[in-house]
C-alpha cells in the first residue's frame, strides 16, 4: 500500500511539472524573466507553484520512507 501511495504521488508530481513547463513555454520573454527572478507572480501561478512544491516535497519524503520500509522488510 505504501508503494502505491508513493507511486501515485510521484506520478502527480511529474504531471504537475509537465503542466507547468507547458504553461511556461506559452509566456512571453518578459514574463519568463520576471518569474525566474521570483517577482510578479499572478495569484494562480503562485498557488500552482506552491501546490507543486508541496507535492514534490511529499513525494521525496515518501520515497525515502518507502525505501527504508523495503530495506527493513528484506532484512
Amino acid at each position: 500500500m505504501l508503494l502505491k501511495i508513493t507511486l501515485s504521488l510521484i506520478v502527480i508530481s511529474i504531471a504537475m511539472v509537465i503542466a507547468w513547463n507547458a504553461y511556461y513555454r506559452t509566456l512571453s520573454d518578459v514574463r519568463k524573466l520576471l518569474i525566474s527572478y521570483g517577482k510578479s507572480y499572478k495569484n494562480g501561478e503562485a498557488a500552482f507553484l506552491f501546490i507543486t512544491g508541496i507535492f514534490i516535497g511529499i513525494s521525496f519524503v515518501m520515497t525515502i520512507v518507502t525505501a527504508i520500509s523495503f530495506i527493513f522488510k528484506c532484512l
